[in-house]
C-alpha cells in the first residue's frame, strides 16, 4: 500500500486518497513546463516557417495596425478591387485579434457586469457585479503585469533581432536603477499580449459558460496571431499562456475563499 493509499471501509481495499491542492498545482506547473521547453525546441522551425528572406510574410498586418495603412487598404476595398478587399478584411480580423490581447475589451466586459444592475434595488445582484467585473479584469490585468516583468527579467529579444536565433539583451552596468534596465521595448519574453488574451478568456470563460470556447478559441487565435507575423516566438505565447492560467487559478482560489467557499460562477 503506497503512501498515499487509504482502506475503504466496505472492502477494505486500497484507494488513492485525492492530490491535494499543492500537488495538483505541482503538476500543472510541471506540464507548463514541459510546454515551454518543446515550445523552445521548435521557436527557430516556426520563424523560418513565417518568414521570407528574413523578414515575415505577413508582417503587413502588423504594419495594418497603424491608421494611416489601414485606411489605405479600406479605399482599395471601396473601390470593389478583390485582392484589396481579401486584405483589408484579413487586416481588421488580425486588428481585432490583437485588441483581444489588449486590456481595453476586458475592461469593458467589466462595466458591464458592474453596471448591469446597478440602478436596481437588489443589493446581492449589485455586489455580484461588481464582484465578477472586478475578476475579469484582475486576471488579465495580474497576467499581462507579470508578462511584462518577465521581459525584463528574461532579457530575450524578439525573433526579428536575429533571424530567429536567441539573442539577449546585456544587463545595464547600473542595474536596475538605470533607465535601460525598465525598457522592455524589443523584448518578447513572454508575450503580453498572449498572458491578457488567455487572463480575460479564462476568467470571462467561468461567468460567460456558453461562450467558453468562442473565447478560449479567440485567445488561442490572438497567440498564434503574434507568431504568425514574427512578433513573438512560439514559447514566448506559451509562457504567456502558462502565467495567465497561473494569475486565473491564484485569483480564482483568492476570489472564492473570501465568498466563504462560493465559486464566482455560481
Amino acid at each position: 500500500m503506497g503512501p498515499d493509499a487509504v482502506p475503504t471501509p466496505a472492502s477494505g481495499a486500497p484507494v488513492e486518497a485525492p492530490a491535494s491542492p499543492k500537488r495538483r498545482r505541482g503538476a500543472r506547473a510541471g506540464w507548463w513546463l514541459v510546454a515551454f521547453v518543446v515550445a523552445c525546441g521548435w521557436d527557430r522551425a516556426v520563424w523560418l516557417m513565417v518568414t521570407r528572406a528574413g523578414r515575415p510574410t505577413l508582417q503587413w498586418l502588423e504594419d495594418s495596425l497603424a491608421w494611416e495603412t489601414l485606411l489605405v487598404l479600406l479605399r482599395g476595398a471601396l473601390r470593389m478591387r478583390g485582392q484589396a478587399i481579401g486584405e483589408a478584411a484579413a487586416a481588421i480580423g488580425y486588428g481585432a485579434l490583437y485588441l483581444y490581447g489588449r486590456m481595453w475589451p476586458w475592461i469593458a466586459l467589466a462595466l458591464v457586469f458592474i453596471f448591469r444592475h446597478w440602478a436596481g434595488t437588489d443589493g446581492a445582484r449589485v455586489k455580484a457585479g461588481l464582484r465578477r467585473g472586478v475578476f475579469v479584469v484582475l486576471v488579465p490585468g495580474a497576467a499581462g503585469l507579470a508578462a511584462e516583468a518577465m521581459k525584463l527579467l528574461t532579457r530575450r529579444m524578439r525573433p526579428e533581432a536575429m533571424d530567429g536565433y536567441y539573442q539577449f539583451r546585456p544587463w545595464p552596468g547600473s542595474g536596475v536603477l538605470s533607465e535601460r534596465f525598465w525598457n522592455a521595448s524589443g523584448l518578447g519574453l513572454a508575450s503580453s499580449h498572449a498572458a491578457v488574451a488567455f487572463g480575460g478568456a479564462l476568467a470571462a470563460g467561468v461567468l460567460l459558460p456558453r461562450w467558453r470556447w468562442v473565447l478560449w478559441g479567440s485567445a488561442v487565435l490572438c497567440a498564434l496571431g503574434r507568431v504568425a507575423v514574427g512578433a513573438h516566438y512560439l514559447s514566448d505565447v506559451v509562457a504567456g499562456a502558462a502565467l495567465a492560467f497561473g494569475a486565473f487559478h491564484l485569483f480564482y482560489a483568492w476570489d472564492r475563499r473570501n465568498n466563504r467557499g462560493v465559486p464566482i460562477g455560481a
